[in-house]
């Protein structure tokens, strides 16, 4: 049977850079050939050409969170994961929900009775932190007899985070919490939560 992927996804090749390469220079023209079918429209052509560029140097693989009875899996992780006082970080949150589970969009408090997906930074050290964007927009199923708005598939949340002029150069940890609930198209789980840390290095 040949490999096929029905929601996202990702390959990497690595690359090593000549001695006096300048990377802020650099453009990868890549390829991508292949296939996009459809179970019932059938099959078309894919022959495209992208240009890569270089976006920083490559982070420790991300943390990784995982509750055996959520119907789902959790990671989070920083980018950068070190810098100066003005700059600006991106804590990342990526929720999978299992096959035929889905999640409810983020809220920062609960909707008509519903159980959106909660995320709240509960020690941010003082510095500025940014509302949850998700990367993926939600769709519409049929939930319990009612039409629900839905994450089905791999979604991220990003919250930018501003670190202060005055802040203290050396490890940091911001803490919060995300609380989520998990169902299928006919039940539900019980409403879960975990805390999650975020360390982030601050430069002289």
């Amino acid at each position: 049977l040949a490999e096929k992927f029905s929601d996202k996804v990702t390959w990497s090749a690595p690359i090593k850079l000549a001695d006096d390469a300048d990377p802020d220079l650099l453009e990868i023209k890549v390829e991508i050939k292949g296939q996009r079918c459809h179970d019932l429209q059938g099959c078309f052509f894919i022959n495209e050409t992208v240009v890569a560029e270089y976006s920083g140097k490559a982070q420790a693989a991300p943390t990784t969170f995982t509750q055996d009875t959520s119907n789902a899996s959790f990671k989070g992780w920083v980018m950068p994961s070190q810098a100066q006082p003005g700059e600006e970080v991106t804590v990342w949150l990526e929720a999978t929900p299992d096959i035929d589970y889905h999640l409810y969009p983020y809220s920062p408090t609960p909707v008509d009775g519903k159980t959106p997906t909660l995320i709240h930074i509960s020690k941010s050290n003082g510095w500025d932190i940014g509302a949850p964007s998700a990367d993926a927009d939600p769709t519409q199923r049929m939930v319990l007899g009612e039409p629900s708005i839905v994450h089905e598939s791999r979604t991220r949340w990003s919250i930018q985070v501003t670190i202060p002029e005055d802040a203290e150069p050396g490890a940091h940890v911001l803490k919060g919490e995300l609380a989520y609930l998990t169902c299928s198209s006919s039940a539900c789980d019980m409403p879960s939560a975990f805390e999650f840390n975020v360390p982030i290095s601050v430069g002289a």
